[in-house]
Formats: C-alpha cells, structure tokens, sequence
C-alpha cells in the first residue's frame, strides 16, 4: 500500500476537482465561486449538517477555520 499523500497535497487536489464542476448559475449576482460553495456543503455533509439552514450555520460557526 502507497503512503498517503500530504494533507496540504490532498487540499489542492480537492480544489482543483471542485474548480473543474461547471457552474450553472448566471453571471449575475453571483458573489461566491462555485467551487467555494461545494467545498462548503461537501465538508457540512461530512460533519452531519444536512439542511441549507444548518450548513448555513455550521459555516458561520466554523468560518475562521474555512477560510485558512
């Protein structure tokens, strides 16, 4: 079995699949990447969040750690 890649390797690899999703929204009012919002709602779903309420709460609580 191969060793894991770095933490900071598997970071930008996720970032870079997120980048690569097409986004459907139009152009206007359109304040936040896309690839920002997924990366949001994939780590609430992993930590048990399942409404857009509670995602929403769950990133005002956690947003200084997101935001590094």
């Amino acid at each position: 079995m191969s060793p894991s890649p770095p933490a900071t390797d598997t970071l930008a690899l996720f970032a870079e699949c997120l980048n690569k999703v097409p986004d459907p929204r139009s152009k206007q009012g359109t304040c936040h990447p896309a690839a920002t919002l997924l990366a949001i709602v994939l780590l609430g779903l992993l930590a048990n969040v399942t409404t857009p309420a509670e995602i929403a709460r769950w990133t005002k609580r956690h947003f200084k750690k997101l935001a590094r």
